[in-house]
């Protein structure tokens, strides 16, 4: 059975040095199936108001993709299909990167530098090569 579980982006000030959270980033990871709650665009997980570097950095991956004429969005929350244990611990181990959480058509970052983003997008066939 399919089951939706609805996480909502809470803002955590300083929580992730920013020179420090790209070093541990294994690049984008395939969520499970049925995963893909923005086809066809850049989704960035930035909370609403939220002042801290992560949302800093979204805000400004969004402006470069944007300006790049990549399509994205700003997104505060996200729901998932889970079928299985293992797709928990799936999403949880993509989830446990350092913010702002990067998605592209069932793929998932945590803290992307731009040139991941763009490498996936045009991986991904959103934006010319």
């Amino acid at each position: 059975m399919t089951k939706m579980k609805p996480v909502l982006l809470a803002c955590v000030l300083g929580m992730f040095p920013l020179a420090a959270a790209s070093a541990g980033n294994v690049g984008f990871t395939t969520l499970p199936a049925g995963n893909n709650p923005f086809p066809n665009t850049v989704a960035i997980g930035i909370p609403p108001g939220c002042p801290s570097q992560e949302a800093q950095y979204g805000r400004s991956l969004e402006a470069a993709l944007k300006a790049r004429n990549i399509p994205v969005r700003e997104i505060s929350n996200v729901s998932f299909q889970v079928h299985s244990r293992e797709d928990i611990s799936q999403i949880q181990s993509a989830a446990q990167q350092p913010g702002p959480h990067v998605f592209i058509n069932g793929r998932m970052m945590g803290h992307p530098s731009l040139d991941e983003v763009v490498a996936e997008a045009q991986r991904q066939g959103l934006t010319a090569k």
